[in-house]
């Protein structure tokens, strides 16, 4: 029989995957891509420069909510599941937030302050364009977990 306590975990532990899940989503597949469209590069820069702090650091809260919440699990393989995917949550989000955002933000600093005809071989753009596409396959890692975990709570 399930406990008051395993019920509970569970749905804070779902809530918390959804949230993230809904994160990634929106911000990845909505959001960037109208800001690319209608910004000019200055004005895109302030507004992702002040939404994705934020982002990521939404995303180390449901990590931290999903591990801890998880840790609380009756059944062991739930219990290494959630603690687990809460923990990969939160190592990825605070790669992203405090190594490659301040370094993607210098970057095109950098690139912005280059004559355009310079911008598109530098060697700053190649370093953006890698480390902007890993970003991208680490929020997509961050998905999947998501995803799964909430398919293992159900």
């Amino acid at each position: 029989m399930e406990t008051v306590i395993d019920f509970f975990s569970r749905f804070v532990v779902t809530l918390s995957a959804a949230v993230l899940v809904g994160k990634v989503v929106y911000f990845n597949f909505f959001v960037s891509p109208v800001l690319n469209r209608i910004l000019e590069p200055e004005s895109r820069v302030k507004v992702t420069g002040a939404l994705f702090p934020r982002y990521y650091y939404l995303g180390i809260v449901c990590g931290l909510v999903i591990a801890v919440a998880g840790s609380m699990l009756q059944l062991q393989f739930q219990r290494w599941v959630a603690v687990g995917t809460g923990t990969v949550v939160i190592a990825i989000d605070a790669v992203c937030r405090f190594y490659f955002l301040p370094r993607l933000n210098g970057l095109k600093s950098v690139i912005e302050q280059m004559p355009r005809e310079e911008q598109k071989g530098s060697r700053e753009q190649q370093e953006w364009k890698k480390l902007h596409k890993f970003a991208l396959r680490l929020n997509f890692v961050v998905l999947v977990a998501g995803l799964i975990l909430i398919g293992r709570m159900s």
